[in-house]
C-alpha cells in the first residue's frame, strides 16, 4: 500500500471522516479489484470495522464515517489487502493514519 490520506471535519453539527487508501501492486501499478479490509478507532479508543472496499481503476479504496460522531482523534488502520496472485507487503506499507475532528 502506497499512501493513506484522511480528512475529517464538522459541517452543520455532523462530523465526517473520510479515508483514501492508494493500493499498488509489486510493479507500482494500481491494484485494481484488490479487497481492502480496515477498521476505524474512535476517539474513545473503541474499534469499529470499516466496510470492505475494492480498489478502483485509479488504485484507490474509499471509506467513510458520517453522523453523530464524537469530537476527537480518529485512526484508520488497514488490516489486510487481498488480490489474487499477490501477497500483501505489510512491512513496506503505510498501514495507519490519524485525523483530529473538532
Amino acid at each position: 500500500m502506497q499512501d493513506l490520506e484522511l480528512l475529517g471535519y464538522r459541517d452543520r453539527g455532523v462530523r465526517r471522516v473520510y479515508a483514501w487508501a492508494q493500493i499498488l501492486d509489486e510493479h507500482q501499478q494500481a491494484a485494481t479489484d484488490a479487497a481492502v479490509y480496515a477498521e476505524w478507532v474512535l476517539p474513545d479508543g473503541s474499534p469499529q470495522p470499516a466496510y470492505e472496499d475494492f480498489v478502483g481503476i485509479n488504485g484507490t479504496a474509499f471509506f467513510e464515517l458520517i453522523g453523530k460522531l464524537q469530537r476527537g482523534t480518529y485512526t484508520f488502520r488497514v488490516i489486510d489487502v487481498q488480490l489474487a496472485g499477490d501477497s500483501f507487503d505489510s512491512a513496506g506499507s503505510v498501514l495507519e493514519a490519524r485525523v483530529h475532528v473538532k
